[in-house]
């Protein structure tokens, strides 16, 4: 066997998911085109949208796969929905995607050569990440290190090389099916926000890693605007639910065992500034910070899963 049949072979073992939530079907459809010539199949979890069906239908050129909920269960156990049909189908690696994201030609390909290529590293790899920018905020990511007392980012210099990173973001992320079977899945619980996070750290903790691929890269939207920067980090206005999840969940995982202490100052920290910058900045003020405080006392009280109940804050538009 070649190396071009090896390649092949080992490209029509990944799978695509990709979670969409009201999506606009232009970038939806650029999304389908640009992942589906990179991959063996795509499936499409969505979270209520009516015309789901025909948008992947029409731009899903590679073989797909759609499972509709008639609601939003969120992003965690849409997630999972997706990983457990790419593990059913037989997937060696499951790459995960937002649908505000675009790859580039090649991202798939770099992921997958510097995931295979990684056995120079001391502890098994769980799964690879590319550098993504956001156009609108003029931003390009960074690899996160933990320390002792805090977090270390790191930017690529090059493009190439790989990065050892604790913590990436979900989109962009190419998972290996034998990692997933050992750490586990998403938390459904968390519903949206910090679910790609405590993924990280849950690999972290059970002796895994992460890598950062420099070569690989996409574009990818973080948030519904930028809003001010503090301390060297960009703050992104979101919805207040988007607000309170982030807050709950936050609170959440530094009460949890696994997570190190320079994570936690590091982020706990980063929670002081973001509630000091929602009360600031966000408008209607009252119903963000409404939201962040409720978000933190379910935290304290250990309150996860969806938002049940109906209020104001929560029908304002941006809402997921």
């Amino acid at each position: 066997m070649d190396d071009a049949t090896a390649e092949r072979e080992v490209v029509q073992l990944v799978v695509a998911v990709i979670v969409t939530y009201q999506p606009k079907p232009e970038k939806l459809a650029r999304l389908l085109r640009l992942v589906s010539t990179q991959v063996h199949r795509v499936c499409v979890v969505d979270n209520g949208t009516p015309e789901i069906e025909s948008i992947v239908g029409e731009h899903a050129s590679a073989g797909f796969h759609l499972v509709r909920n008639t609601e939003n269960v969120g992003l965690a156990r849409a997630q999972n929905q997706g990983i457990a049909y790419a593990l059913s189908a037989g997937a060696r690696f499951i790459l995960l995607l937002d649908q505000d994201s675009e790859p580039a030609p090649n991202m798939v390909d770099c992921l997958l050569r510097s995931l295979i290529a990684s056995d120079r590293f001391k502890t098994e790899i769980a799964a690879a990440a590319p550098v993504f920018s956001d156009p609108a905020a003029g931003i390009t990511s960074r690899f996160s290190q933990i320390r002792c007392l805090g977090v270390r980012r790191i930017a690529c210099t090059e493009d190439s090389g790989i990065v050892p990173a604790e913590i990436v973001i979900a989109s962009g992320m190419l998972i290996s099916a034998s990692a997933i079977h050992r750490i586990g899945m998403m938390e459904d619980a968390l519903f949206i926000d910090q679910v790609d996070t405590e993924w990280c750290l849950r690999a972290r903790s059970l002796g895994f890693s992460l890598i950062g691929v420099c070569g690989a890269r996409m574009t990818h939207r973080l948030g519904d605007s930028p809003g001010p920067r503090f301390l060297g980090r960009q703050f992104f206005v979101r919805s207040p639910a988007r607000h309170y999840y982030f807050a709950r969940n936050t609170i959440l995982l530094l009460g949890r065992p696994y997570p190190p202490l320079g994570w936690k100052l590091w982020q706990g920290l980063h929670l002081l500034l973001f509630l000091a910058t929602v009360a600031a900045v966000c408008k209607p003020r009252r119903h963000h910070i409404k939201a962040v405080w409720l978000g933190i006392v379910d935290g304290v009280r250990g309150r996860a899963g969806p938002l049940s109940a109906p209020s104001a804050w929560t029908k304002l538009p941006g809402t997921e």
